[in-house]
């Protein structure tokens, strides 16, 4: 158990470098949410448990188990515990979803809003046990949060390794949804689909549905079902071992606050809060960030300067 470090205002601190200005000091703190009362009080209720049980038994770590120490200390997870105390009452029953505005900046901003119904969902039934760690939960919520994972899809390709896409389709969706704005073509989306799901190691197939015969079909699905096994059976250093990239971004983090505070900050984020920070990204504002800074900047900024001109 960690001692209190969470009570140091981070708004007092002398904040240098990169993190000095409010917006990055609110993005950090959004982070940080678990670290401040009363989650970091051993004596409340809504005390946060931040016990590393992992290191105990690495051999026996399940896939859930990992991904639930991740999710519950997603900053939309903090939304969700500071909006239940502040309202006294239960969530589970509201419609909002969780949402993120990505601003995109230059000469004319643009600013979207992302929302994510499926990390909701999976967020309001852990909700009342989250507080808890992984060994500490009873059978029924373990329960509950495995049918969660799989009623729904929590985010980017690391949060579930049993994830299956299927790229022509999502990459035509992108390029639906920002058609209006000036978006990129079919092409230039599935280009950078495949290049960020290579980046991170991922497996790309590519599948040709048009098949002669139910035997062509079943050859088809034996040479993918080689491939997935080379893959399964590679060492976990060669392999995308989520559950320790996790576990490892958690612990490295975590053990670093507990040392240094909120005084780490002070010249920018530490590598350890950046790797654990980073499993939170969103594929979705990755890709729109990619195609805003190689070209939506420029051409959204002189549709708008046509736009201003034909108005006048």
């Amino acid at each position: 158990m960690f001692p209190d470090t969470g009570t140091k205002d981070w708004n007092r601190l002398n904040v240098k470098g990169k993190t000095s200005s409010s917006a990055q000091r609110r993005k950090a703190d959004q982070f940080l949410w678990y670290w401040k009362p009363p989650f970091n009080d051993p004596k409340s209720p809504h005390h946060f448990d931040l016990e590393h049980w992992w290191k105990k038994a690495p051999a026996d770590i399940s896939h859930d188990a990992a991904l639930y120490e991740l999710l519950r200390r997603h900053p939309k997870m903090g939304e969700l515990q500071r909006e239940r105390l502040r309202l006294g009452q239960e969530l589970g029953q509201t419609t909002h979803y969780f949402a993120n505005d990505l601003v995109l900046t230059g000469p004319k901003p643009l600013v979207i809003k992302l929302e994510n119904e499926s990390l909701y969902h999976i967020a309001t039934q852990m909700l009342f046990y989250s507080l808890r760690s992984w060994p500490k939960l009873s059978t029924e919520d373990r329960v509950k949060f495995q049918s969660s994972l799989k009623a729904t899809y929590p985010g980017k390709g690391r949060d579930l390794t049993k994830g299956v896409f299927d790229l022509t389709e999502k990459a035509r969706a992108w390029a639906k949804s920002e058609k209006n704005v000036g978006g990129p073509s079919f092409e230039e989306c599935i280009g950078d689909l495949a290049k960020g799901y290579g980046a991170d190691e991922r497996l790309i197939l590519a599948v040709d549905t048009d098949f002669g015969s139910r035997k062509e079909a079943e050859v088809a699905l034996k040479q993918m079902t080689d491939i997935f096994w080379k893959y399964w059976h590679e060492p976990r250093w060669r392999v995308r071992a989520h559950v320790w990239d996790w576990l490892k971004a958690i612990q490295d983090f975590e053990c670093e606050f507990n040392r240094n505070g909120y005084g780490q900050f002070k010249l920018g984020y530490p590598k350890t809060f950046k790797k654990f920070i980073a499993h939170f990204d969103d594929d979705q504002a990755r890709g729109l960030r990619t195609w805003w800074r190689r070209e939506g900047r420029s051409n959204y900024a002189e549709d708008a300067r046509r736009n201003s001109k034909t108005t006048r």
